[in-house]
């Protein structure tokens, strides 16, 4: 049987491409959920985070979206595969505390399952309440 996520801590999920860094970051905040989004810059071995969007969401709805998308699943998911074709790819990393267990995946080319469900479910979240911030 499926193990259902009651709860967490904070999760991060960075992409990372080229020339743009974008980086989620969900951290519970009571009954809320602060989700974030950040641009991320490179000089040298420095980085700069710099908020793009930020809303909170609620607790309830934030869990329901990681168990459609069953983030427990992604635990030690490796997507690289055996040979780059190109250089032009995006990577991504995932790190967690959920149900009090630290998880963590990361890949380039190969994803885990639901990841583009869970990937615009953050968007939608960010985007549909964006009129709330300003």
């Amino acid at each position: 049987m499926k193990e259902t996520i009651t709860s967490f801590e904070n999760i991060t999920l960075r992409l990372t491409g080229i020339s743009v860094c974008i980086e989620y970051e969900i951290t519970m905040k009571g009954e809320e959920a602060r989700v974030a989004k950040y641009g991320i810059m490179f000089n040298g071995r420095q980085e700069r985070k710099t908020t793009v969007l930020e809303t909170f969401y609620s607790k309830e709805r934030m869990i329901k979206l990681l168990n459609d998308c069953d983030l427990l699943s992604w635990d030690g998911f490796s997507g690289y595969p055996p040979k780059r074709k190109e250089d032009k790819v995006v990577v991504y990393e995932l790190k967690a505390i959920i149900n009090g267990r630290t998880i963590s995946a990361s890949g380039s080319e190969i994803r885990p399952e639901h990841y583009q469900e869970f990937n615009d479910g953050l968007n939608e979240i960010i985007f549909e309440n964006r009129e709330d911030m300003e």
